[in-house]
């Protein structure tokens, strides 16, 4: 029993580590797409209301476009993967439940503990979305290290901007998210690795 043990454990890091470097093919452009869209317009009814800052309505937004995401990856790695789908969902799952976790309790922290100082938090987001995806790089297409370094870019500029201020516009969170959103989406329509993913299952193409 103990050698059977050891077989399937070694059977499944083996699967494991060909899951971590295994192109995944799971994120739907057109959700992720959507939710930039979505993003860009929340900013625009805010601006035009008043510039409303509260940043509820966007944590409501992340909240949704996170579900829309994880349904869409869901349904999308369990019909491309097939049977290596949950092993691959997991492993895209750690790369990016880190900062997931950290921009969740960030903002419950500082929300809640130092609401002052609030208007780092457009920034701080939008560079934990960029180490998360510097770290999914391993699994998706070499292309969206654009998106990551988009991200990160922003993110920075966010914080240098918002902290001549000390406050939150619409737009630092809409405009990063939204483009960075539609970039990404983009990023992962037209990789090349995916269509040469395409063309080997083409049974027309020699």
């Amino acid at each position: 029993m103990t050698e059977l043990q050891r077989a399937l454990d070694d059977i499944s890091n083996i699967r494991n580590q060909i899951a971590d470097v295994q192109l995944f093919q799971g994120f739907g452009p057109l959700v992720i797409a959507l939710t930039g869209a979505l993003a860009l317009g929340l900013a625009t009814l805010q601006a035009l209301t008043g510039g409303d800052t509260s940043l509820l309505p966007w944590i409501a937004l992340a909240c949704l476009s996170t579900a829309l995401i994880a349904i869409e990856t869901y349904a999308l790695t369990r019909r491309t993967h097939g049977p290596n789908a949950s092993n691959l969902l997991w492993a895209i799952l750690q790369k990016f439940l880190p900062c997931l976790i950290a921009g969740a309790a960030l903002g419950w922290i500082i929300l809640t503990q130092t609401p002052e100082i609030t208007w780092i938090l457009p920034g701080l987001w939008q560079i934990l979305l960029a180490l998360g995806l510097f770290a999914a790089t391993s699994m998706l297409p070499r292309n969206t290290l654009f998106a990551a370094g988009w991200y990160l870019v922003a993110g920075l500029l966010v914080l240098m901007i918002s902290a001549q201020a000390t406050a939150i516009t619409p737009w630092a969170m809409g405009l990063p998210f939204g483009l960075g959103q539609i970039l990404l989406a983009c990023l992962l329509h037209w990789a090349p690795e995916k269509r040469k993913d395409t063309r080997k299952g083409d049974p027309c193409h020699d």
